[in-house]
């Protein structure tokens, strides 16, 4: 007798595997005890909307930030987006080079 017919192969499938980046954690710094440490401000905006962006730009680095809002002595408002505080130069080193890699400017701001 003839075999049986073979069961049809299943076709290869690609896995796809979506990656994210580990969240840049670094040890916070106590500011009220301590007095020490950095902070690191990646942009400041005019538009709220425009912070916001920002922010969930960062959020998908894995990079937890927040919106602070400044009013200037001319008057003008702007919203600062900032992360930290860091406890040392090398966590501050860490999150830095993540946004140097990811085409972000940043400035730092010691605590003092």
């Amino acid at each position: 007798p003839p075999p049986p017919p073979a069961a049809p192969r299943p076709e290869p499938q690609t896995a796809v595997e979506t990656v994210r980046p580990a969240a840049v954690t670094a040890p916070a710094v106590p500011i009220s005890t301590t007095g020490k440490g950095f902070l690191v401000q990646v942009g400041s905006f005019k538009r709220a909307s425009d912070a916001e962006r920002m922010k969930a730009e960062l959020a998908l680095l894995g990079i937890s930030s927040r919106v602070e809002v400044a009013t200037i002595p001319s008057g003008e408002t702007f919203h600062r987006v900032r992360t930290g505080p860091y406890a040392d130069q090398a966590a501050l080193d860490k999150v830095r080079g993540l946004l140097k890699r990811n085409g972000k400017d940043a400035m730092t701001i010691p605590i003092k």
